[in-house]
């Protein structure tokens, strides 16, 4: 095996975890989706009380969007901003 053989190996391995990385981010993305589901006639998230609602911006404040954002996880920073968004109306 030569250098540009490994190097390619080592790209192609980068790659992957990178892949990784990024459906672990998502993934972690899956509970909040629950937000949107409609009780009866209105979104989750509207009906909830306000210290819930405080909780839920909270974790998104500060540990999601600054962790998409280390990450440069653009689809996640969008998604968290939406959520935060709605939260706040």
């Amino acid at each position: 095996m030569n250098l540009e053989d490994t190097l390619n190996e080592l790209e192609n391995s980068f790659k992957e975890v990178n892949d990784m990385r990024f459906g672990l981010l998502e993934a972690s993305l899956e509970p909040f989706e629950m937000l949107y589901q409609d009780v009866n006639g209105q979104r989750l998230y509207s009906t909830l009380k306000e210290p819930q609602k405080q909780e839920i911006l909270s974790t998104l404040k500060n540990d999601l969007l600054p962790l998409f954002e280390e990450s440069k996880f653009e689809k996640g920073i969008e998604k968290v901003k939406d959520l935060i968004k709605d939260l706040e109306k």
